[in-house]
């Protein structure tokens, strides 16, 4: 499988820099806030949501949780990075592998309209992974391709966790609640 792994991560390297090759870099300001929280150079943020309020939100918008999530997201890099056109890893938010170890990667760009609200966001979300159901790389990987990436397009993804079938996507998150935010530290990779 290694061999598979390094091909794997040369090919999304070089799908991601396609996609990425335009775009102003969206990344957090973590600084030396991050430093203290953890000597790893990936932090992790566990956000509990508001179950309730997002089932309602999602339901009244005609949108999946992960697309309202995915939304906010983007919301919050506009807001650090001031471009309407922003970028973020995905991880594991599409159909997981049989193998547990691995998971799917992404990258998420989102070129928002100054006008636009966080509920019409969702279409404008482009999702970039490798097609291919056997070509998943483990977390760490999938953040060390983030951070190889020139120009470094972001330094935060969104993991979602656990063993969930595709179909189940929405029903996980409206009954487990928890996504994680990762960002690397570094300059903006």
């Amino acid at each position: 499988m290694p061999s598979t792994l390094i091909d794997d991560a040369g090919r999304l390297q070089q799908r991601w820099t396609q996609l990425v090759s335009d775009v102003t870099p969206s990344s957090l300001p973590l600084g030396s806030y991050a430093k203290r929280l953890t000597s790893s150079p990936t932090g992790q943020l566990n956000v509990r949501l508001d179950l309730p309020l997002i089932q309602t939100c999602c339901q009244q918008c005609d949108v999946s949780p992960l697309s309202l999530v995915q939304a906010a997201w983007s919301a919050v890099l506009r807001l650090y990075t001031g471009s309407d056109d922003v970028v973020f890893g995905g991880i594991g938010l599409s159909r997981p592998s049989p193998k547990q170890q691995w998971t799917n990667t992404s990258i998420c760009r989102t070129r928002l309209d100054p006008n636009s609200s966080i509920v019409s966001v969702p279409g404008q979300i482009l999702e970039e992974g490798l097609p291919e159901a056997d070509c998943l790389l483990s977390v760490p990987e999938a953040m060390k391709a983030f951070s190889s990436l020139e120009p470094k397009p972001c330094n935060s993804a969104i993991w979602l966790r656990g063993p969930i079938a595709k179909n189940d996507l929405q029903t996980y998150i409206l009954n487990e609640g928890t996504v994680s935010i990762i960002a690397r530290r570094g300059s903006g990779g």
